[in-house]
């Protein structure tokens, strides 16, 4: 028996939580973190301005309301709000932001 390092089902390295640079993994995007454990990404914790670091405060994800003329995922605001994330830099880069636009 010898330790065979693990991939994702593509053979690629899983992604480190944080961008530590030491194992040359890629890192984990707001996306699809989860820091509070509460089964909403920190992506959607930051857009809807709930705290990513308390599992007690978090958006209804199955409620139409959240989504429907929320005044938080217009353009402006939701720009403000995603700036907040670590790596916001690299997100708005990879996410089309005007995706929200008609929710």
């Amino acid at each position: 028996f010898y330790a065979t390092p693990l991939t994702d089902i593509n053979g690629n390295a899983f992604e480190d939580y944080d961008n530590n640079g030491s194992t040359g993994n890629p890192s984990m995007s707001a996306a699809r973190k989860d820091t509070d454990g509460d089964g909403v990404s920190d992506f959607w914790e930051f857009a809807l301005y709930t705290n990513f670091k308390d599992p007690l405060d978090k958006p209804d994800l199955n409620s139409q309301s959240t989504f429907i003329n929320n005044p938080l995922l217009t353009n402006g605001s939701l720009l403000s709000n995603l700036s907040r994330i670590n790596a916001a830099s690299r997100l708005v880069s990879d996410v089309n932001i005007t995706a929200t636009q008609g929710l």
